[in-house]
């Protein structure tokens, strides 16, 4: 999954806001029917500090 901070100009509209405390998360919305759950957390790398998100499975859309 990529993730790109400049939604300037982009049509969001395939997208649901999600807030979470102070961030501000842009989930497709063919995730969410499909999805049971969704778990956000961080990691650290070598590199620097990532999101991880992890969708539970949910059998069938909707």
């Amino acid at each position: 999954m990529s993730v790109d901070t400049n939604t300037r100009g982009k049509n969001l509209d395939p997208y649901t806001r999600v807030r979470r405390d102070d961030v501000e998360f842009l989930v497709p919305r063919n995730l969410l029917r499909w999805a049971a759950d969704l778990n956000v957390h961080t990691k650290r790398t070598l590199v620097g500090t990532r999101f991880v998100v992890e969708a539970g499975h949910a059998h069938g859309p909707g």
